[in-house]
């Protein structure tokens, strides 16, 4: 019975050890996907941040236009 236990604990190390590496593997393959530019993709950005026109400069300058007049 004992001999039966030790199999099983050993088994289900190995298991856990072999997920383990291969989750690992597939994480570092999608960080690796994620951080490199596709040479394919012409649209894409060096540094992909959003730019936006800043709402507040607009505003003031209607409310210039508005003055002057």
């Amino acid at each position: 019975m004992l001999l039966v236990q030790i199999l099983v604990v050993l088994a289900l190390s190995v298991a856990v050890a072999r997920y383990l590496e291969w989750s690992s593997e597939v994480n570092q393959a999608e960080f690796t996907r994620a951080t490199t530019p596709s040479a394919s993709d012409p649209n894409q950005l060096e540094f992909p941040v959003p730019l936006r026109a800043v709402k507040g400069q607009a505003a003031c300058y209607r409310k210039a236009q508005w003055a002057s007049r």
